[in-house]
């Protein structure tokens, strides 16, 4: 019997495996499996200049600087 269930949260760590988000940060993911306990690089999802595509192959637009004002 699978260690999950369909429907259950997505979770991808040291403490078990089932999949991840686009956004989620791999090497957290990666760094976390490999030396088997928790690991934090600081990046997040907020982290992202541009937001995935929602269909494949999730290429996201091209980044937008924001527009300044000028004073005059």
């Amino acid at each position: 019997m699978l260690p999950y269930t369909v429907g259950t949260p997505a979770s991808y760590g040291f403490l078990q495996w089932n999949g991840r988000a686009l956004t989620d940060n791999a090497p957290d993911v990666m760094f976390s499996t490999a030396l088997n306990t928790p690991l934090s690089l600081g990046i997040g999802k907020e982290s992202l200049a541009v937001e995935p595509a929602p269909a494949y192959p999730y290429v996201p637009g091209a980044w937008k600087p924001p527009r300044v004002r000028r004073c005059s």
